[in-house]
């Protein structure tokens, strides 16, 4: 809901939104092996080490179905209690509708909405969506457009959500400032 969705000025990828909902799917089936689970998808982003077999797994050993869409409208049906769901399969170029017990949406990652009070306090610059906006994204990611202040995590922008990754980045962070305190920046 929302990422990649030019019409919400979200055109980037929130990169962590299709390992969440396919890890909670799988969740779903082991804990209610007779579900019928769906994940519907623009573009499967298989960001991070072993995600593909993941998908692959809960599609082989778990049955979810994964159906490549562009998502409609969510109806109630008060009398059936059933949420309908119409979406267009977009291999298939057809409107579907689904009923289903349960929908759970997957937001965009978005920034904070005081950030830009925060980025404006301290005199950094922020991009076209909100986040903090580093000084060089190749040679110094956690560089903010002020010396001195350094950022990590999603207020840089969305990420794939690794563990290791995210360990980078903070230790990246971490050894910027200590080289400003230390007076070697």
């Amino acid at each position: 809901v929302g990422s990649r969705d030019r019409r919400l000025g979200n055109a980037y990828c929130s990169s962590i939104c299709c390992k969440y909902s396919v890890k909670d799917a799988v969740l779903i089936k082991e804990h209610v092996p007779g579900a019928r689970v769906s994940i519907f998808y623009i573009d499967l982003r298989a960001f991070g080490r072993g995600f593909q077999e993941f998908v692959n797994r809960a599609k082989t050993e778990y049955g979810i179905t994964f159906i490549r869409s562009s998502p409609g409208e969510i109806t109630y049906d008060p009398a059936s209690k059933d949420l309908s769901m119409w979406y267009e399969d977009t291999t298939t170029k057809k409107i579907e509708n689904l009923k289903f017990d349960l929908v759970v949406l997957c937001p965009a990652l978005i920034p904070r909405k005081d950030a830009k009070d925060l980025a404006k306090v301290l005199g950094i610059e922020v991009d076209q969506y909100g986040f903090f906006k580093p000084s060089s994204s190749i040679s110094n990611p956690v560089d903010t457009t002020v010396p001195g202040i350094f950022a990590c995590g999603y207020c840089l922008g969305p990420k794939t959500g690794d563990i290791p990754d995210s360990i980078t980045q903070g230790s990246a962070t971490a050894s910027r400032a200590a080289e400003v305190v230390v007076g070697e920046a």
